[in-house]
């Protein structure tokens, strides 16, 4: 059985989330694993 994926949602940054989009769009592959880590940064800058 295959667990539904929680949402979450919470305010990043406009210029945040243009260097992520930037970084997606060049690297293109995995864009699940960029977005964890970059959330992970994210939250990390935050506290």
């Amino acid at each position: 059985m295959v667990k539904p994926i929680r949402q979450i949602t919470f305010r990043i940054p406009k210029e945040l989330w243009e260097e992520f989009t930037i970084k997606a769009v060049r690297d293109g592959k995995n864009k699940t694993k960029l977005l964890i880590e970059f959330i992970e940064k994210y939250l990390e800058k935050k506290k």
